[in-house]
C-alpha cells in the first residue's frame, strides 16, 4: 500500500539553503508579545558583536549580483552579500 505525504509548502528563500544541506534554525517571533519583541531587538543593538557582523557581511553593486549568484551556487559563499542599490 503506497504511502503518501502531503507536499509542503515553503518560502522560496528557503531553497538555497535546503540545496546547500544546511540546517535553518530561528525563532518566529509573530506571536511574541510586542513588549518581548522590542526589548529583544535592543538587546540585539547593544550585544551583538558589530565586528563579527562585519566581518562575515560584503557589499556589492547591481551590477555584481549575476557574478556572485554563479559563486553562491558553487558553493564559493561564506556568509551574506549585500547588494547596494543606487
Amino acid at each position: 500500500m503506497p504511502c503518501h505525504l502531503a507536499p509542503q509548502k515553503l518560502p522560496p528563500s528557503v531553497a538555497p539553503f535546503i540545496l546547500r544541506g544546511e540546517c535553518l534554525y530561528g525563532i518566529d517571533s509573530v506571536m511574541c508579545p510586542l513588549d518581548r519583541r522590542r526589548e529583544a531587538w535592543k538587546r540585539l543593538e547593544t550585544e551583538l558583536d558589530r565586528p563579527k557582523l562585519a566581518a562575515m557581511t560584503r557589499e556589492i553593486d547591481l551590477s555584481g549580483v549575476a557574478e556572485a549568484g554563479v559563486a553562491i551556487l558553487a558553493c564559493q559563499v561564506r556568509g551574506r552579500i549585500v547588494v547596494k542599490i543606487g
